[in-house]
């Protein structure tokens, strides 16, 4: 049994500094104030000392009280587990320090985060469950009655702690996939090594061939090999003999018609001195520029003056000096040629003798080389070596396609025995591994099968259906213990569970109606019922007792005397105490806790 006694509080929401409240100081207490006092938030500010987070979702950063300067706030909780009584400090400034104390002993974490993993292990419920236990409203509720029938059920699976079965199911599904994909694969593996065995044992059904020894013919191949060089080098000395025959024979073509067509001999061998003629040649040419010179100068001279034009009075006549001067011109330029052609005679006679003693050297030359043998001598035939030579070749040909059949046969035959012996080994290993894949097949398909079951047993047909059924009409007899009190007797509910659907079923003094056709007191009636009764079943299935519960707006619906049974039937409820949010509603058996805002900073008072 987990007991909230108290909380203290300050600068946090609306609220001001120093604010105490005691919950169980009555069974049922009344939270009276105006619109937006704070009456709410008294179960919000719980929420975030005792989880650090709170169901409407509000930002850290709107807790503190907003007109303020501090951005601090501070909040205390001090509650029982069985026999222990443990106290949560929770101070934020700008981070979050919080405490956690066992009968006065601090057993917090190091971090804030372990300290709030050990107070939900202290009350034993997550978050979700803590603020449905504790914290009831119109605004807020389940919406049991008024949600779609597949999410009601769902919402009775989460309810009885079905959760895990669909968890498990879930993880049936994954390994389900998981076992039916290693399934597929191992069946193709195996379906593929029984083709290779249907291969090999077609291999090793051939029958194997005789191997017969490969015939040496080396001997007589080193033989024939033999006779080939001794051929060949007679050949080479036959065919050298015969170049040198050729050269000779070449030499003597040449000298044979060097003789026949010899140049025309001079008389005389000796050769002219073109010396003398050549400097005549030079002097003649000397002597011409210098005369031309002269005539150059005698035409220069001038006869007339040269600015008025007027003849000079003495002024020799040179005309028959130049026209001398010129007959000497012709006179040498007659002797030059002359000169000239006496000496192209001269080097033609000089041509003709070297050509000649050209000639004599080339024919002694040759002559030399011939060794003085003009005789003509023929070349040795090597027909009958060639002729030879191609015979040997033709055996060792023939010997050696021999040589290559027999060894293509030999290695075809080792080949085909190999592959064989190869295919019976090859054999033997695949049906060894074809007798593993086969049982790992077997384990795979037993593994389909019962992961199969499992997650049937699981689903929302096997177990839960189940649950849901055992455990719905717990959950529609709680309801109606308490709607009987509030209702006087008129309504009754019940539960028509299909697959995958949860059907509300109302009866008015025992006629079915649409839950859609009462009035909204005579719903919240029914609504507070259901809810009464999902926190008893809660309470239950979690075996989580809160002795807090929140009641927010639950009885502003309500008359005069349906808020009075209300109120009578939580002063009856065993370990529990309530706070139902307000406004002038009260009961003579409740206290009054009074939620008042002044200069927009809230407090609590108490009626005394």
């Amino acid at each position: 049994m987990i007991v909230i006694e108290s909380m203290k509080f300050s600068n946090i929401m609306s609220y001001g500094e120093d604010v105490e409240i005691n919950f169980t100081g009555s069974k049922v207490s009344q939270l009276v104030g105006m619109n937006g006092a704070g009456k709410s938030s008294i179960g919000v500010i719980l929420e975030e000392c005792l989880y650090n987070k709170n169901s409407k979702g509000i930002p850290k950063s709107e807790l503190p009280w907003r007109y303020g300067d501090k951005k601090s706030y501070s909040i205390n909780v001090k509650f029982k587990a069985g026999e222990d009584m443990f106290e949560v400090d929770k101070n934020v400034t700008s981070t979050a320090k919080v405490k956690l104390y066992k009968n006065g002993e601090d057993i917090s974490g190091h971090t804030a985060t372990q300290t709030y993993k050990l107070i939900e292990q202290i009350i034993g419920t997550d978050f979700n469950t803590f603020t449905k236990l504790i914290n009831q409203s119109l605004a807020s509720s389940l919406n049991f009655l008024s949600a779609t029938d597949t999410n009601r059920k769902k919402f009775l699976i989460e309810l009885i702690g079905l959760e895990k079965y669909a968890e498990v199911e879930g993880v049936a599904k994954a390994d389900l996939k998981e076992a039916k994909t290693e399934l597929t694969k191992v069946e193709a593996n195996t379906s593929y090594i029984e083709t290779e065995v249907k291969k090999a044992e077609i291999a090793a059904s051939k029958e194997k061939v005789s191997v017969h020894s490969v015939e040496d013919y080396t001997d007589e191949l080193t033989d024939l090999m033999m006779g080939i060089k001794s051929i060949e080098a007679n050949k080479k000395d036959l065919t050298l003999a015969n170049n040198k025959v050729r050269v000779r024979n070449q030499l003597l073509d040449k000298y044979k018609k060097a003789i026949e067509y010899p140049p025309n001999r001079p008389e005389s061998l000796e050769k002219i001195d073109t010396s003398a003629i050549e400097q005549d040649i030079g002097d003649i040419a000397s002597e011409m520029r210098s005369i031309k010179s002269e005539i150059v100068k005698l035409n220069s001279i001038k006869t007339e003056c040269f600015t008025c034009k007027r003849p000079f009075d003495e002024v020799p006549d040179m005309s028959e000096e130049i026209s001398l001067k010129r007959n000497r011109i012709s006179e040498l330029e007659g002797d030059e040629k002359a000169a000239r052609n006496k000496l192209a005679n001269c080097r033609q006679f000089n041509l003709e003798i070297d050509q000649w003693n050209t000639f004599n050297m080339e024919t002694s030359k040759l002559l030399r080389e011939l060794d003085g043998d003009t005789q003509e001598q023929e070349l040795h035939s090597l027909g009958s070596l060639e002729k030879e030579l191609k015979e040997l070749n033709a055996k060792i040909d023939s010997l050696k396609l021999e040589d290559s059949k027999q060894r293509e046969a030999y290695r075809k035959a080792t080949e085909h025995n190999a592959t064989i012996d190869v295919a019976l080994g090859r054999l033997q290993e695949l049906k060894e591994e074809l007798s593993v894949k086969e049982k790992y097949r077997e384990d795979c398909a037993d593994k389909v099968n019962d992961l199969t079951i499992l997650k049937d047993t699981f689903s929302n047909k096997g177990l839960v259906a189940y649950k849901i059924e055992s455990s719905i009409k717990i959950f529609e007899q709680l309801i109606n213990d308490y709607l009987a009190e509030l209702s006087k007797g008129q309504f009754t509910l019940s539960f028509e569970v299909s697959e995958a659907k949860l059907e509300v079923v109302l009866h008015d003094n025992g006629h079915k109606i649409n839950i859609k056709s009462v009035s909204s007191g005579e719903l919240n009636k029914i609504n507070t019922s259901t809810l009464l009764a999902v926190r008893k079943l809660m309470s239950a299935v979690s075996k989580v007792n809160i002795n807090l519960l929140f009641i927010d707006e639950v009885s502003s619906v309500l008359d005069g005397p349906s808020r009075d049974e209300l109120t009578d039937l939580l002063l009856n409820e065993a370990h529990l105490n309530s706070l139902m949010v307000t406004h002038e509603y009260a009961h003579p058996l409740t206290r009054k806790i009074r939620v008042i805002k002044e200069n927009r900073v809230s407090r609590i008072e108490y009626d005394n």
